[in-house]
C-alpha cells in the first residue's frame, strides 16, 4: 500500500520536468517516511548503508524501483541534501542501480544499460545531482577503509558508467553543472586511487579514467591539485607506484597486473596533461617508468608490448613535455631515446596506438633528441609508412575514426623529424622512391577537393596542404640548412 501511495505522488507529477513540486514540505516529510519504511534500509543509515543495496527486493520495493516514474521524480523532489533523511534517497538511488538486470560485475555487455539510460535522459540535471550525492558516499566509505561488499561495487560499476553518459548530454555539460562535475571527479579521484581489489575493480577503474578524460582539464586540475594536498592520496598512491615498480623488476606479471600498471600509467599521463606533477615523490614515479621500460626492452614479448608500449610512450611524451620547464631540469631521465625509438619501431605502421605515442614522443622531444642517425631514418620510414596508409584510407571501421584523429601528429612528426635532420640525410630520403610516392599522393589531396566524407576530414585535419617536405631533391633547387634552434617556431620551406 504504501509503495502504491508513492508511485501515485510520482505520477501526479509525471509531466513536471522543473521546479519545486506542487505539494508541501509536510506532505514530503511524510512521502519520504513511506519510502524509508518500504525500503527497510539498516538503522543507523551511514555512507556504507546507503551504498550497500539489499540482494534481494520484495514486492512493494519492486513496484518503487521498477516504476519508471518513482526514481527520477524523487530526485527532483529532494534535490536538496540539506532535508533531513534526504540520505534514503541516495539509498534509493543506489539499490535502482543495483536492482537493474541484477548485475554480474564482469558483465561488459551492459544489458541494463538501456534501461538506465532512458532514465537518466528524461531528467539529466536531477540525475547528476542525484549521482554527485551517492559518489560522496563512496569516496567518504573509501576514505574510512571501510570494506566494499559485491552488491556496492556492481552499483559503483554502474554509477560510473552513468556518469560518463550524462558527460554526452549537452544539458548535463552547461556551466552552471561545472561545480557538480567537477565534486564527482573529486570522488572519481578517490575511487581509483583508494580502491584495492584489482581482481574486482579493473572495469570501474577504466570508467573512471574514461570521465576524467571526458572533462575539460580546466575542471580536472583542480581537482588533481586538491588530490596532491591530502596526506592520504599522496602516500597511497606513492605506495602503489612502488610496489609496482618491485613487481615489475621481477620480471614476471600476471594479465592482472598488467591491466593496473597500463591504467596506473593513464592516470599519470591524464594529470600530467593537466600540469599536475606532485601526485607522488618524483624519484618514484621516475623509477617506475625506468623499470618499465627496461622490461619491454629487455624482455620483448607480444604480450608485454600489447599491454604497455603505448600508454608508457605516451606518458614519456609528457614527461619530455613537463622537461622544457625550467622548474623541471632537475628531472632525472632514466632512459634514453633511442629504446624508446626502437621499441616503437618492433611494432608495425598499421598500430595506431603506437604511431600516435612516437609520434607525440617525437615532438616532445624536438631537436634534443639523442638517437643514432640510422634510428632516426628508421623513424622517418615507420611515421612515414602511417601517413600512407591514412590517405590511402586503408583502416576501417573504428580504426578509421583514430587515423583521422591522429593524423595533425603523425604530420607534425614527420615534419620535425625532417626539420632536424642533416643536409645528407634529408638528400637521403628525397631519393628515396617512397618518399615521391607519397608526395604524390599528398598533392593529389591536396589539389582535389572530393564529396567524399573521409577524404574530405582528412584535408581538413592534415597539416601539410602542400607537400613541402617531400619535394625530391633532384627536382628542386637545394634548400639551405634550416636553423635548428628555431625550428620549433618556424616552418622551413624550400626556396623556388
Amino acid at each position: 500500500m504504501f509503495s502504491m501511495t508513492i508511485a501515485l505522488f510520482a505520477g501526479a507529477e509525471l509531466n513536471e520536468t522543473c521546479g519545486s513540486p506542487t505539494f508541501r514540505p509536510h506532505t514530503q516529510a511524510i512521502l519520504l517516511a513511506l519510502i524509508r519504511r518500504v525500503l527497510q534500509p539498516v538503522d543507523p543509515l551511514n555512507s556504507l548503508a546507503v551504498i550497500t543495496p539489499s540482494p534481494t527486493v520484495d514486492l512493494p520495493q519492486t513496484i518503487i524501483l521498477k516504476y519508471s516514474s518513482v526514481v527520477p521524480w524523487s530526485w527532483r523532489v529532494w534535490s536538496d541534501n540539506r532535508v533531513l533523511d534526504s540520505e534514503i534517497i541516495d539509498h534509493l538511488t543506489c539499490t535502482w542501480l543495483f536492482d537493474i538486470n541484477k548485475p554480474s560485475l564482469r558483465d561488459q555487455q551492459y544489458p541494463w544499460q538501456e534501461s538506465i539510460y532512458t532514465t537518466v535522459h528524461g531528467a539529466p540535471s536531477a540525475a547528476i545531482s542525484s549521482f554527485a550525492r551517492a559518489f560522496r558516499h563512496f569516496s567518504a566509505c573509501l576514505k574510512s577503509n571501510e570494506i566494499l561488499s559485491t552488491e556496492s561495487l556492481c552499483t559503483l560499476h554502474r554509477l560510473c558508467w552513468v556518469t560518463t553518459q550524462l558527460l554526452r548530454i549537452p544539458e548535463s555539460t552547461q556551466t552552471s553543472f561545472e561545480p557538480i562535475i567537477e565534486d564527482i571527479c573529486q570522488s572519481i579521484c578517490y575511487v581509483f586511487i583508494l580502491l584495492e581489489d584489482p581482481e574486482k575493480d579493473s572495469y570501474i577503474k577504466n570508467l573512471a579514467l574514461e570521465y576524467l578524460t571526458l572533462v575539460t582539464p580546466k575542471i580536472v586540475r583542480p581537482v588533481l591539485m586538491k588530490c596532491t594536498q591530502d596526506p592520504k592520496l599522496f602516500a597511497k598512491l606513492d605506495e602503489k607506484l612502488t610496489s609496482l615498480t618491485r613487481k615489475i623488476r621481477t620480471r614476471s606479471l600476471s594479465d592482472t597486473e598488467l591491466v593496473v600498471i597500463r591504467q596506473m600509467l593513464h592516470f599519470l599521463t591524464i594529470a600530467w596533461n593537466c600540469d599536475v606533477t606532485k601526485l607522488a615523490y618524483r624519484q618514484t614515479t621516475t623509477a617506475f617508468l625506468a623499470a618499465l621500460l627496461d622490461l619491454l626492452i629487455t624482455h620483448p614479448t607480444d604480450r608485454y608490448e600489447d599491454a604497455l608500449a603505448d600508454a608508457l610512450v605516451t606518458a614519456l611524451a609528457l614527461v619530455e613535455r613537463l622537461r622544457r620547464r625550467p622548474d623541471f631540469k632537475d628531472i632525472n631521465k632514466l632512459w634514453d631515446d633511442d629504446s624508446i625509438w626502437t621499441l616503437c619501431l618492433r611494432h608495425e605502421s598499421s598500430n595506431l596506438a603506437v604511431a600516435s605515442a612516437f609520434s607525440a614522443y617525437i615532438e616532445a622531444c624536438g631537436g634534443n633528441r639523442q638517437c643514432q642517425s640510422l634510428t632516426v631514418l628508421d623513424a622517418w620510414d615507420h611515421i612515414r609508412d602511417v601517413m600512407m596508409l591514412i590517405v590511402h584510407h586503408e583502416f576501417l571501421e573504428d580504426d578509421e575514426a583514430i587515423a583521422l584523429l591522429i593524423i595533425p601528429s603523425i604530420s607534425s612528426a614527420l615534419e620535425n623529424i625532417f626539420i632536424h635532420l642533416g643536409e645528407t640525410s634529408r638528400e637521403f630520403i628525397d631519393a628515396s622512391p617512397w618518399t615521391s610516392n607519397l608526395s604524390d599522393s599528398l598533392h593529389e589531396l591536396a589539389s582535389h577537393p572530393s564529396d567524399d566524407e573521409y577524404i574530405s576530414i582528412l584535408q581538413s585535419r592534415l597539416t601539410l596542404d602542400v607537400p613541402w617536405l617531400l619535394r625530391k631533391a633532384s627536382n628542386k633547387p637545394k634548400a639551405s640548412k634550416p636553423n635548428v634552434e628555431e625550428a620549433g617556431e618556424e616552418v622551413y620551406i624550400p626556396s623556388t
